[in-house]
């Protein structure tokens, strides 16, 4: 995978998060970290609330809604990694 497609798919996350936590209405948005692994054929990308004390279930429901998307629309391997705020 190219550093171009790589950081296509880290705006497209973005972009699907963005999405999906302003359609739910949840009260944090999530970041895509500019760290990336790939491995395996595999694109991990860490994605990290915008504060401290997000409900930790609508943080994973986020991440594996636009994980699944972010796979069948973009024809890739990527899994979004939660993390935990500085």
């Amino acid at each position: 995978m190219t550093s171009q497609e790589v950081e296509h798919l880290k705006q497209r996350a973005q972009e699907m998060l963005d999405d999906y936590v302003q359609h739910e209405k949840f009260d944090f948005y999530l970041k895509v970290l500019g760290e990336h692994d790939w491995q395996d054929d595999l694109l991990q990308l860490v994605a990290v609330p915008d504060r401290e004390g997000v409900p930790a279930d609508e943080y994973v429901e986020a991440l594996l809604a636009v994980e699944r998307k972010l796979c069948r629309k973009e024809n890739a391997n990527v899994v979004l990694v939660p993390a935990l705020v500085d």
